[in-house]
């Protein structure tokens, strides 16, 4: 297994024992992106990289669809038991509060996307997951 692995795209992956991962940082809107691949049931490093490497140029548009997915699927959660002094938030504000910290790529095309939550959930990370037709299928907070 290569420790490095230096990408036009991906930029400098180095891989991680502990995790079976190679883990980097992609730079988003000026914002560093933590950007990790898994490689288990990875049965070829090449195709998955050059996968992962079509998800990175198109990322901008799929934390866009993220976003409002999460905004959509989380809403009325956040305005009905987590408002600050009935605080209610619109779907626009949710959005624009959201913002990319990491992204966990597999060989399977899935993924997720977890989002600093702007204080909607009070520190709790929000975390969007798409299935290996990279449709989104969970919204949900974490931490």
């Amino acid at each position: 297994m290569e420790t490095l692995i230096a990408d036009g795209v991906l930029g400098e992956l180095r891989y991680n024992e502990a995790l079976n991962s190679y883990d980097g940082y992609l730079t988003l809107s000026g914002d560093q992106v933590e950007i990790s691949l898994s490689l288990d049931e990875c049965a070829d490093l090449g195709a998955f990289l050059e996968s992962a490497r079509e998800f990175a140029q198109g990322v901008e548009e799929r934390t866009r669809l993220a976003q409002v997915y999460a905004a959509q699927s989380l809403l009325e959660l956040q305005n009905s038991e987590w408002a600050s002094d009935g605080e209610v938030v619109t779907e626009t504000e949710f959005i624009s509060r959201m913002r990319l910290t990491s992204i966990l790529l597999y060989p399977d095309h899935s993924f997720e996307l977890y989002y600093d939550d702007g204080d909607l959930f009070w520190g709790h990370t929000i975390v969007v997951v798409a299935d290996d037709t990279q449709d989104f299928t969970v919204a949900d907070i974490a931490g």
